[in-house]
Protein backbone atom coordinates (compact mmCIF):
# COMPACT_ATOMS: atom_id res chain seq x y z
CA UNK A 1 0.00 0.00 0.00
CA UNK A 2 2.96 2.37 0.52
CA UNK A 3 3.42 5.35 2.77
CA UNK A 4 0.64 7.47 4.27
CA UNK A 5 1.72 10.88 5.55
CA UNK A 6 -0.19 13.43 7.61
CA UNK A 7 0.66 16.81 9.06
CA UNK A 8 -0.51 17.21 12.66
CA UNK A 9 -0.91 20.38 14.68
CA UNK A 10 -0.56 19.59 18.37
CA UNK A 11 -2.06 22.08 20.80
CA UNK A 12 -0.64 23.33 24.10
CA UNK A 13 -2.25 20.45 26.00
CA UNK A 14 -0.69 17.77 23.77
CA UNK A 15 -3.83 16.92 21.79
CA UNK A 16 -4.04 16.93 17.99
CA UNK A 17 -6.01 20.01 16.95
CA UNK A 18 -5.65 19.68 13.18
CA UNK A 19 -4.73 16.79 10.89
CA UNK A 20 -4.03 17.27 7.18
CA UNK A 21 -3.41 14.39 4.77
CA UNK A 22 -0.22 14.95 2.76
CA UNK A 23 -0.07 11.76 0.69
CA UNK A 24 -1.06 8.13 0.49
CA UNK A 25 -3.73 5.63 -0.41
CA UNK A 26 -7.14 6.86 0.86
CA UNK A 27 -7.69 3.68 2.89
CA UNK A 28 -4.27 3.99 4.54
CA UNK A 29 -4.54 7.73 5.19
CA UNK A 30 -7.99 7.28 6.72
CA UNK A 31 -6.56 4.69 9.14
CA UNK A 32 -3.68 7.00 10.05
CA UNK A 33 -6.00 9.97 10.66
CA UNK A 34 -8.29 7.87 12.88
CA UNK A 35 -5.30 6.62 14.90
CA UNK A 36 -3.63 10.03 15.28
CA UNK A 37 -6.90 11.55 16.57
CA UNK A 38 -6.56 9.22 19.57
CA UNK A 39 -2.89 9.96 20.29
CA UNK A 40 -1.73 12.31 23.03
CA UNK A 41 1.67 13.94 23.36
CA UNK A 42 3.54 15.46 26.25
CA UNK A 43 3.17 19.22 25.66
CA UNK A 44 6.22 20.86 24.09
CA UNK A 45 7.61 23.64 26.25
CA UNK A 46 9.67 26.60 25.15
CA UNK A 47 11.26 28.51 28.05
CA UNK A 48 8.93 26.64 30.40
CA UNK A 49 5.76 27.63 28.52
CA UNK A 50 3.66 25.10 26.59
CA UNK A 51 3.49 25.89 22.86
CA UNK A 52 1.68 24.54 19.81
CA UNK A 53 3.73 22.51 17.36
CA UNK A 54 3.29 21.08 13.86
CA UNK A 55 4.82 17.74 12.91
CA UNK A 56 4.64 15.26 10.06
CA UNK A 57 3.86 11.60 10.69
CA UNK A 58 4.58 9.00 8.02
CA UNK A 59 3.42 5.40 8.30
CA UNK A 60 4.67 2.67 5.97
CA UNK A 61 2.00 0.12 5.10
CA UNK A 62 3.31 -3.19 3.77
CA UNK A 63 1.18 -6.10 2.57
CA UNK A 64 1.58 -9.38 4.45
Amino acid sequence: MGIAAVEVEIDKTGMPSSIKVLKGNPVATNAVVMAVRQWRWKPLKLNGVAVEVVTTIAVNFEPR
